[in-house]
């Protein structure tokens, strides 16, 4: 391809929210701009009573693990489909 510049690595990011919900407009926003291919969130403070659609990125798939009972790692990650 001549002029053009070919990516072959993937472009991710990994992020500690420190409670996603309220901040999802701004996440959407940087998300769609920089199109990351893989985000992974830690300490989302998302359980049970939020939904995965207040968690949709569009173009992406919702991987989700919410804290249970004990000490785990809460994390969220979406890959571009």
């Amino acid at each position: 391809m001549v002029g053009q510049s070919a990516s072959t690595g993937l472009k991710c990011l990994y992020t500690n929210s420190c409670s996603l919900l309220s901040k999802m407009d701004e996440l959407r926003n940087f998300v769609y701009t920089e199109n990351f291919d893989i985000i992974a969130i830690t300490e989302t403070w998302a359980n049970e009573q939020i939904t995965d659609a207040e968690l949709t990125l569009d173009c992406y798939v919702l991987f989700r693990n919410d804290r249970k009972k004990g000490i785990t790692l809460r994390e969220q990650v979406w890959q571009f489909i």
